[in-house]
């Protein structure tokens, strides 16, 4: 792998299947030939633990020095939205409420466990609704 140069890209000829041209100054950045000759910078990255490509523009419409620096742009915000997605990943499994909820335990009898006032006081137990004896 060497650093992409406008002279290679010049070079650069069509094959019989597209190809990629890899630069070595920023990871996952380069330049798909296609047959027809349609040179397009593309960028290569894994999101949520899956490759990804995203495509930066085509050659002659933006120089090498443009599209490199957008692909480090487009790195950072890659970088930042797995970060924003991992922070709300551990927040929801930190949260009290949701570690409740998937426990399954509440301290809230349900409606079928709970005894009607009838057989409630059948049981012996009274509530705050039976006079004291």
């Amino acid at each position: 792998m060497s650093v992409l140069t406008e002279l290679a890209l010049k070079a650069a000829k069509p094959g019989a299947k597209e190809y990629d041209i890899w630069d070595s100054k920023v990871k996952g950045f380069g330049v798909r030939v296609s047959p027809k000759g349609t040179k397009t910078f593309v960028l290569l990255f894994r999101f949520e633990g899956r490759p990804r490509r995203y495509t930066i523009a085509r050659y002659p419409d933006l120089s090498l020095a443009d599209a490199r620096d957008k692909a480090q742009d487009a790195k950072g915000k890659i970088a930042n939205a797995s970060i924003r997605k991992l922070r709300r990943r551990r927040r929801s499994e930190s949260c009290p409420i949701a570690s409740m909820l998937s426990s399954g335990s509440s301290s809230k009898p349900s409606a079928r466990e709970r005894l009607s006032p009838k057989a409630a006081y059948r049981n012996g137990i009274r509530g705050s609704w039976s006079s004291g004896a």
